[in-house]
């Protein structure tokens, strides 16, 4: 019966010592698999820059709930969302605030564009990669754009391309 005993508490032991290994490596970013997706392309003043999605995903991470403008009467959802806020990414890749901007374009890698006029900059913009705890769709990846309080149209997603428009 001893011998049991010695074994079970090993292999619980053991069991118990690889799950707090494996929790320490845990990364929540390591389930957003970015490989051979298409790199952003930020844009100011003639000047381009592009950045891979890995670059992007080592910034702190944004956390929040976010509500579209409902359209014709809808009712208004909201969003839990996870991503990388737009003012940090400007801050650190091409070193000017957001509201800096006098617009921003979005370009979409299927063409789509859209451009945030000044009053919207104010606001919080996230490169959101994962929408209420599920990754992105492939054709969403790597990024897409959420806005708080605005209309979906400007929730780019596939997100190529940031032209900052002073």
């Amino acid at each position: 019966m001893g011998n049991k005993r010695n074994g079970f508490t090993l292999f619980f032991t053991s069991l118990l010592c690889v799950s707090f290994l494996l929790s320490a490596c845990y990364n929540p970013r390591s389930q957003q698999t970015n490989e051979g997706l298409q790199d952003l392309m930020l844009s100011h003043k003639g000047q381009e820059r592009e950045i891979s999605p890995e670059e992007i995903l080592e910034l702190d991470i944004f956390t929040g709930n976010v509500s579209p403008i409902a359209k014709d009467g809808e009712g208004r959802r909201t969003y839990e969302v996870e991503g990388i806020l737009l003012e940090d990414i400007l801050q650190e890749f091409l070193g000017i605030p957001q509201k800096d901007a006098r617009s921003i374009s979005l370009t979409a890698g299927d063409g789509y564009s859209i451009e945030v006029e000044e009053e919207l900059l104010a606001k919080e913009i996230i490169l959101a990669y994962k929408i209420d705890d599920q990754p992105l769709g492939e054709d969403e990846k790597p990024f897409k754009i959420v806005i708080p309080d605005v209309f979906e149209m400007y929730w780019v997603q596939n997100l190529v391309r940031i032209e900052i428009i002073n």
